[in-house]
């Protein structure tokens, strides 16, 4: 956790915006407490978590006042505008 904090820190220290977590949802309790020490020590960024979408409820409810902006990944809706929009095979949609 030390090592994470202290790039968190020192991505700050360089003039990043924000802190950007890009599908993390598998080391989400390492980041999250790196979070916290890195918080400890003066980092101000705002979180934003890039997620693939397939967080359970549970998981986003802990990550509340955590994270400042989600960006989950819309994978397709129905198999027609799947078609359309992404110019893939009928049946292959997934949400």
């Amino acid at each position: 956790m030390e090592a994470l904090a202290e790039a968190y820190l020192a991505i700050q220290d360089q003039g990043c915006h924000n802190l950007e977590w890009v599908t993390a949802s598998p080391v989400l309790p390492q980041a999250v407490a790196a979070l916290d020490l890195a918080a400890r020590r003066g980092l101000r960024l705002p979180v934003v978590h890039n997620t693939s979408s397939y967080e359970l409820i549970g998981t986003l409810r802990w990550l509340e006042g955590v994270v400042s902006v989600y960006l989950p990944d819309l994978k397709y809706g129905a198999g027609a505008p799947a078609e359309a929009w992404g110019g893939i095979l009928s049946g292959a949609a997934y949400v």
